[in-house]
């Protein structure tokens, strides 16, 4: 390169005379290589937003923390360059990693955001609606979610593939739920309660107190 760089001051100075070298180099304007590294970046955003897309469709990548990074990224991406249904899709699969993450907690203050606010459609209603249940540890409450979104949720191949992981987790919430204030419980009890026959129930269980998600003798 026949621009001569000098290295000093701070990073952004030394990427500013890389730009500028660039430019001079090239024949062309600040705006079109600032243009050229901006579309760039959308690329590699888009680009991770579609692999980790794949990944939980294919069910092959239990990294949600990642992917929620790559979904916040593409969120943020697609809202800035007026994408609003990819900004809403982005928005929805963040919210399915904070359930799958079991921080469902942390989605009613993400849809409280001033940005987020701005696309509080139905296919994120109905990932709040969920993770809501999921913090209540209600069964019933995330049973009344997927009757009223059902249309919305099964038609998403993502969420659909997630669906049994999502119930499982669920049904161990409820359980976990109704026996924490015994110290003694019957059996029959609990199946009345979660409306399920004894044995599927206390399959549950052991394999529950196996995974030292309780303990109990």
């Amino acid at each position: 390169m026949k621009a001569e760089l000098k290295r000093g001051g701070s990073t952004n100075s030394f990427k500013n005379e890389l730009d500028e070298a660039v430019a001079k180099e090239l024949g062309l304007s600040l705006a079109t290589i600032y243009n050229w590294k901006r579309k760039l970046g959308q690329i590699n955003v888009i680009t991770s937003y579609s692999i980790h897309y794949t990944k939980l469709y294919e069910a092959d990548d239990r990294d949600f923390k990642t992917a929620y990074s790559y979904f916040f990224e593409a969120f943020q991406a697609f809202d800035s360059v007026n994408e609003p249904a990819l900004a809403q899709q982005a928005l929805k699969y963040m919210l399915l990693s904070k359930v799958m993450l079991d921080q469902a907690d942390e989605v009613h203050s993400i849809m409280a955001g001033k940005t987020a606010a701005k696309y509080a459609k139905t296919e994120t209603e109905a990932m709040h609606a969920i993770a809501e249940a999921a913090k209540k540890r209600s069964l019933a409450e995330f049973n009344e979610a997927i009757k009223k979104y059902k249309d919305v949720l099964e038609k998403d191949p993502v969420v659909k593939q997630h669906f049994g992981n999502i119930q499982d987790t669920m049904f161990e919430k409820e359980l976990s739920r109704l026996i924490q204030p015994y110290s003694c419980v019957q059996m029959e009890h609990i199946a009345k309660c979660v409306g399920l026959d004894r044995a599927r129930v206390e399959r549950r269980l052991s394999q529950m107190l196996l995974d030292k998600k309780f303990s109990g003798e």
